[in-house]
């Protein structure tokens, strides 16, 4: 994490959510566009279930920002200097296409605060909530990010029929064989938005939703 965030200082690249203690963790991503003035924030879900191998910031350590009321209510003084609040929300479970009933809880409570929250964890495109001056879009897929479905290895350690199947860690292509690994055809669809911004009002304008395919057979 060290040496990639001294990458991304050095190369000039903007990021938020990580970074050597929590206090600089929690400090958002700053764009100016038209003088008005957007800040994005990271937040990583982190419990004992899920996440647990997210090493969470402290103050004198490296880590990522994990989402709890203290580095919240901090993220909401910050954001007071701000024209346009965006919170990035690595949130949810892998694989699902419908948000958990406690992540639609968490983004609606924080949506008076966060007139754009983004997610993502989940892999696959979920719904894409809009309300008057608020959006809410839980997970837009994986975009770029290549994912693979793997085949459990008990299933392949049980069924010889499997003994001959390839495995492929290169990016996803057409194979002759039977392989190990594949990408599963829902995880190739992402959602970009097109937001569009009052500069006046510095209220949501517009919304435009794409959805896109990578092809397997093109890439």
């Amino acid at each position: 994490m060290k040496e990639t965030i001294e990458i991304l200082k050095k190369n000039n690249i903007l990021y938020s959510g990580a970074d050597s203690n929590i206090y600089e963790a929690l400090k958002p991503a700053i764009f100016n566009y038209n003088n008005v003035e957007f800040a994005f924030y990271s937040l990583c879900e982190h419990n004992d279930l899920f996440l647990k191998m997210i090493v969470p910031a402290t103050e004198n350590h490296y880590g990522v920002a994990t989402i709890n009321d203290n580095n919240l209510e901090k993220i909401k003084t910050i954001s007071k200097s701000y024209d346009i609040n965006i919170l990035l929300l690595h949130l949810g479970r892998e694989n699902l296409i419908y948000p958990a009933p406690y992540q639609k809880k968490f983004f609606n409570d924080y949506s008076s605060f966060f007139p754009i929250i983004l997610g993502n964890h989940s892999h696959v495109p979920m719904r894409v909530d809009e309300e008057k001056n608020k959006l809410i879009a839980y997970s837009h897929g994986n975009f770029i990010f290549d994912e693979f479905f793997y085949i459990k290895p008990s299933i392949i350690l049980n069924n010889k029929k499997f003994k001959d199947y390839q495995i492929t860690y290169d990016l996803p292509s057409p194979v002759k064989k039977p392989t190990l690994k594949k990408w599963d055809k829902i995880k190739r669809i992402s959602i970009i938005l097109e937001i569009n911004i009052d500069e006046k009002s510095k209220k949501i304008e517009e919304v435009k939703k794409n959805y896109i395919c990578f092809d397997q057979e093109e890439r």
